[in-house]
Parts: structure tokens; C-alpha cells; sequence
């Protein structure tokens, strides 16, 4: 037998019910013993009717003192059974199951398993299960699992499946393709019990401990395996012959020349970029920062360094906007250096374009930021010694190995300012080495965040008003950019942007920006926001990242909850930039269902702990445009849930790369094949 063997051969398994099997993704042996239960019911212990409490599920056993069958309509029927256990009484409830008054008589003994309630001074079980205390093959005394069921398939069904194959293969030997994967040295370091008995006691727990043996093996597993496998990936960028680069004795003289004092955060991360730097892997690091921490100083510094090592520096970032920003904030930090700095996005014209292939083939352009251009065919580097990435999570794997192929082994950073809970971080950065930029710059103020109902939204545009009389400018945010229906009108850009410009900005400049507009306007528009030209910028989440107008004082979000709260506070990020106080107006759409998630914006400024809430609330696969994609497909483990056992599973797999990292020992064969079968699959796991 082996596991890749249909799903047919196993005993009572006929065409209906393979149909029904294949329909819920069960096609195979492995994908039959891989469906587990979602919970399960512990009817190993018997409760004394006396001592029941309402609410609690419980398994009990008697004597049947009487049986009476109510009628109340026409297709509705209670049975009420009647039992006793000499201490206390109880009924048991049954709807429509007249079948029972054949079998279940007076003076019987049966045991039942129930929902407890009190109707009046009576106590009541709402019974699933009844049988008689006799009974050979009981669903009582033990744990009983709880499949996802759908039409034609039970729980009970799949349960009498899943125990058939169990008897059919495992039992009677060990099925081809049921090997360990997690090699032998590491499942006695930590105590995990075998793949088989792990399999066995998921689907038919001998115990409860039993259970939770079985439960802990394959939560690590899922966690060992993602681990394992981002290693692998990472590896392809984390080359053992990069170029060290030693720290340039002009370090020290670009940081004294900045406007502005690094944080003790940020010197711990460039700390940790400049050891990496000289070490013999390539570097892969994550730089993590609230909005507004000053990252791009953190990349920006060490791009210069490797400039100044011989080498060439490149930073990619998911939008135009944002290659303008870091394009003009770089060549202003690095304004007394003789580096020359190019920009290259889609709408640089092909001339030019030319000319920037041409200066970076011979080495003549230090340092180049741009969009997805850079990672085109036509791109030749000389020495490419360090890449960067600007918001990681918009960019997959395959489109970093495709700018580390520009060069030999170049190091490689990646940043983002979308905070997310650090058992995340272990989970979707498995393969990189973390900075936390977890301060923000002195002199920053906290930003005031308020909610407002749909009928006080105009007193939060009043607000926005006085702040424009007073020279600032303000942001207003919308979901949509047009409406589908009625219902989404006052929350799509057109149509604010329109009540606003006729409305209580009349006599104000009022702009509008979104996706769908050509490239050249998008930048005419932002450019003159930026330039103080424009009072009101009406936009979509275009704006969400990267756009830094120190005058701008507050931002009206439209539709609040149609956002996650990690997406609000990176548009919050919008404001605050300069001196002045800042304001953020959440105006809330709906009912009072999405007050509580919201509040969260009124009550925290930092961003990690929003995310830490935003997961709690939305599950992780909803959090910063994350999807459950890739790694994220998980079974058993749930990383808000299980962080130690995956930070146990990360650290094992880190060591075990590190003394096999080509998996060739032979206790690591059955890893191999795994990671292998996998990577070829390998998902750009974020995506927007």
C-alpha cells in the first residue's frame, strides 16, 4: 500500500462515496489521513446525574424510569426519556426520533451524550447519542473526533472511513511514503512522538494525553517543514561567498551631517546591516518599522557604504511615488558624497532609459532606485553589491532572486513599514534575519485619532476646515473609487471628491487621485500637494505608503471599516510628519458591529500592537493585505496560537541547515524530498 494510492481501496469505500470523498479534496490515502477533525467531543468520562451543569456537554448513564412522545405539530416530536441513577433524575430529549420508542423501554440500562439545561427546576439533556449500557461498539467512553462534514458524508461517516483506513494500512503495516520527515535526532530533542502514532492518535485518541502528543508532533511538523522550506528559498539569495564590505572610515562623517539624530533604534539596525556586511553569507534582513521611524536612512547609509566598498546599490519599491520619495531623500542624505544617483520607473523615458542601462553596465551610476523596471532583462550591473526592497510584502520571492541575479552574491535588505505581530514575523520571514526599528524619531507627536458616526461626519470636515484656514492641508480617504450601488455612493472618491470641491471647501483647491489615472497626472497631483499648491488631496489608499508632507495635519478616513486596522494606521502615517499637531478622523459607515475594532485606532499609536489586535480580531491571514497563501495553508497550526512551538521549530531548522545545508546526511533524506517536492511550488507569499 502506499499513500499515494486512491482513495477507493480502502473498506467501504464505494464509487458514491469516493465521489463524495473527492469533493472535499480527498482523492489519495495521504489526503485521506491528512483531513483531520476540527475539535472533538470527550465522552470518556461518565458525570453523575447529580452533579450536571447547565451548558456543558456530558456523558451519563442510568435507568430508564419512564418514555413519553410529545406531539407539538405536524412534522415536530419530542421524545423524552426519563433516567435515573438513584441520586438524581434527569430527561433526556430527542426531536423526531420516533424510532426510539420501539427499542428504549422501561427498566433498561442505557447510557447518553448531551447538551445540559435547566427547564425550570428540571435538569434536560439534548441528546446526540443513546445506547445501551451493553452495547459492544459504544460512541461513549472515549474521544470521539468532529470531521467537516458536508452533504453525504458525516462526521460519523468519515470517522468509520478514516478508522477503516487506519485498520486497512497502518495497522497492518507501515504504508509506502509514511516516513518521518523530521529527522530522528530532533523528534527525541523534542520529545515528538512518530508520524504513525501521530496519525493513529489524531484520528482515534487512546487518551487524552494521547491526543495531545499527536497534536503537538504535527503542529511542530507543519511549522518545521514551512521553516525548512523558506530556508531552502532563502539560501538561493543567501550566497556563502558574498563580498565583505568593511564600515568606510566616511560612515561616521555622512551620519554627524544629517538634519537630524538617528534613534538608539535605528543605530541597533545599522549595527546589524554593517556585521552583515561583513560577513561571508550574503546578507537577507528584514528592516521592520513603525510608519514614520526612519527607515529609509537605515538602508540608505549602508547603500552609500557599499558605494564606497567598490560596489553598486539598488532599491526597488513597489510604486512611482515612492521611488520619487526615496530617490530625492537619498540624494539629499548623500548630497556631499561624490555617488552618483539615478532614478529609473516605467515612466522614464526610453532615451533615457538607455542611457541609465548603459552607465550602470560600466559602473558609471553608484546607486539606483526605481520601480519593477529594474528587474528587466536589459539591466546589466557591473558590481552589484547590495539590493534593497522598499515594502517587502508587495514583492515575492521569485522578483528578489531576479534582483539578486544582477549580481554575484549581493547583499540584501528588505524593508517594510507594515508592522505585524511578531509570531507572524517568525512565520512569514522564516528565512530572513529581523531588525525592529521600535522608536520613533524625537520631537515626533502623537497623532490624535477620533471616531465618528455617519450622521457627525461634517463635524469632522469642520474640524478639516479650521486646520486649512490656518495654512495646513488635509488628506481624505476613500474605499471606492466609484460606487456600484446607491448604498457605496458616499463612500466612493468621485463622489466626495465632487460634494467636497461644490461643498465645504468651496473656494479651497481640492484634489482627486486613484489608481486609474494616468501616471504623469498621478504625479502632477501629488506634486502639487506637496508643493502647498493643493489644500484638500481626495484620494484612494494610493497614498497609503510613502508620502511625506510634513504640512499636512490631518486625514478623514471614509468607510473606516471597510479597513484593517494595520491599513488604517498606515494611512494615519500620512499625517504627523512635521511639528504641528495631527489629527486623524475615522468616520464609521455602518452600525455599531466594527466600534470596538475601530477603538483601536482611537487608543494606540503603535503600530505592533494594532497588528497584535488586528490579528486576535481578523486572523492572520487577514493581516496587511496578507492572505492565507502559500506557507500560510496550514492545517493544525494557528500562529497566533502556537508561537512557542514555532519558535522551537524555527530554531531547529535553523541549526539543522546550518551543519546540513544541502540536506545530504541520510537522517535528512525524507526532508529533502520534502522540501524539494515544495519548493517547487514556491509561493510569492506576499501579495497584494
Amino acid at each position: 500500500m502506499k499513500l499515494s494510492d486512491s482513495v477507493q481501496i480502502v473498506s467501504g469505500v464505494g464509487p458514491k462515496k469516493q465521489n463524495r470523498l473527492n469533493g472535499i479534496g480527498i482523492y489519495t490515502i495521504e489526503d485521506l489521513l491528512h483531513y483531520f477533525p476540527r475539535t472533538y467531543e470527550d465522552r470518556s468520562h461518565f458525570t453523575q446525574l447529580s452533579r450536571l451543569k447547565a451548558g456543558e456537554k456530558a456523558c451519563v448513564k442510568g435507568r430508564i424510569t419512564g418514555v413519553e412522545n410529545k406531539k407539538l405539530k405536524k412534522n415536530l416530536s419530542i421524545i423524552k426519556i426519563a433516567v435515573s441513577d438513584n441520586e438524581a433524575r434527569v430527561d433526556l430529549i430527542f426531536f423526531n426520533r420516533e424510532h426510539l420508542l420501539r427499542g428504549y423501554k422501561v427498566g433498561q440500562e442505557i447510557k447518553a451524550y448531551g447538551k445540559v439545561k435547566k427547564n425550570g427546576k428540571s435538569t434536560e439533556i439534548e441528546c446526540s447519542v443513546i445506547e445501551f449500557a451493553s452495547a459492544d461498539k459504544s460512541a461513549l467512553g472515549r474521544i470521539v473526533p468532529v470531521y467537516p462534514s458536508t452533504e453525504g458524508l458525516s462526521s460519523n461517516e468519515i470517522e468509520k472511513i478514516e478508522k477503516a483506513a487506519l485498520d486497512d494500512i497502518v495497522r497492518q503495516g507501515e504504508p509506502g511514503g509514511m516516513e518521518d520527515v523530521i529527522p530522528a535526532d530532533i523528534r527525541k530533542r523534542h520529545k515528538l512522538c512518530s508520524v504513525r502514532y501521530a496519525i493513529e492518535n489524531i484520528h482515534a485518541p487512546s487518551s487524552r494525553d494521547a491526543l495531545k502528543i499527536a497534536l503537538y508532533r504535527l503542529i511542530f511538523e507543519e511549522f518545521f517543514l514551512m521553516v525548512c522550506k523558506a530556508i531552502y528559498n532563502g539560501f538561493k539569495l543567501r550566497s556563502n561567498n558574498a563580498v565583505r564590505m568593511a564600515v568606510s572610515p566616511a560612515i561616521p562623517g555622512i551620519i554627524e551631517r544629517l538634519p537630524f539624530s538617528l534613534t538608539d533604534a535605528q543605530r541597533r539596525a545599522m549595527d546589524d546591516i554593517f556585521e552583515d556586511m561583513q560577513g561571508q553569507n550574503a546578507m537577507n534582513r528584514l528592516i521592520q518599522g513603525d510608519v514614520g521611524s526612519g527607515k529609509t536612512v537605515v538602508a540608505g547609509i549602508p547603500m552609500a557604504n557599499c558605494v564606497l566598498n567598490g560596489f553598486q546599490s539598488i532599491m526597488m519599491v513597489p510604486t512611482e511615488v515612492l521611488a520619487n520619495q526615496h530617490f530625492n531623500s537619498i540624494k539629499k542624505m548623500l548630497s556631499h558624497e561624490a555617488i552618483k544617483i539615478r532614478l529609473l520607473t516605467g515612466s522614464t523615458r526610453p532615451a533615457e532609459k538607455e542611457s541609465i542601462y548603459e552607465e550602470l553596465g560600466s559602473g558609471d551610476i553608484d546607486i539606483l532606485v526605481g520601480t519593477h523596471a529594474l528587474i528587466q532583462p536589459g539591466i546589466r550591473l557591473k558590481r552589484l553589491g547590495l539590493a534593497v526592497t522598499d515594502e517587502q510584502h508587495r514583492f515575492g520571492v521569485r522578483q528578489r532572486l531576479m534582483l539578486a541575479e544582477k549580481g554575484e552574491s549581493p547583499h540584501f535588505i528588505s524593508m517594510s513599514a507594515t508592522p505585524i505581530p511578531r509570531s507572524l514575523a517568525l512565520a512569514a520571514y522564516a528565512d530572513m534575519d529581523i531588525s525592529i526599528i521600535d522608536e520613533l524619531p524625537k520631537g515626533r507627536k502623537a497623532i490624535r485619532t477620533q471616531l465618528f458616526k455617519k450622521r457627525d461626519r461634517q463635524k469632522a470636515y469642520a474640524f478639516a476646515l479650521e486646520q486649512i484656514k490656518s495654512g495646513r492641508q488635509a488628506y481624505v480617504v476613500c474605499p471606492l473609487i466609484e460606487a456600484s450601488d446607491e448604498k457605496n455612493k458616499s463612500i466612493s472618491v468621485q463622489h466626495v471628491y465632487a460634494e467636497l470641491e461644490a461643498g465645504i471647501f468651496k473656494g479651497h483647491k481640492v484634489a482627486l487621485l486613484h489608481g486609474r489615472l494616468p501616471q504623469e497626472q498621478k504625479q502632477a497631483v501629488m506634486a502639487d500637494f506637496e508643493n502647498g499648491i493643493t489644500d484638500v488631496l481626495v484620494s484612494t489608499t494610493v497614498i497609503e505608503v510613502g508620502i511625506d508632507v510634513k504640512n499636512a495635519s490631518v486625514i478623514i478616513i471614509e468607510g473606516a471599516e471597510q479597513f484593517g486596522l494595520s491599513q488604517l494606521h498606515q494611512l494615519r502615517g500620512r499625517v504627523g510628519r512635521g511639528e504641528c499637531d495631527s489629527y486623524c478622523m475615522l468616520i464609521q459607515q455602518g452600525g455599531n458591529d466594527e466600534s470596538e475594532r475601530l477603538n483601536v485606532l482611537v487608543q494606540s499609536n503603535s503600530g505592533f500592537e494594532i497588528a497584535e489586535k488586528d490579528m486576535l480580531m481578523r486572523g492572520p491571514g487577514e493581516i496587511s493585505g496578507i492572505r492565507q497563501h502559500g506557507y500560510f495553508k496550514f492545517k493544525l497550526a494557528d500562529i497566533s496560537r502556537h508561537v512557542k512551538i514555532l519558535e522551537a521549530a524555527k530554531l531547529c531548522a535553523k541549526e539543522l541547515f546550518e551543519a546540513d545545508a544541502e540536506l545530504e546526511g541520510a537522517q535528512n533524506t525524507n526532508l529533502k524530498a520534502a522540501v524539494m517536492a515544495e519548493a517547487a511550488d514556491e509561493a510569492d507569499i506576499f501579495v497584494n
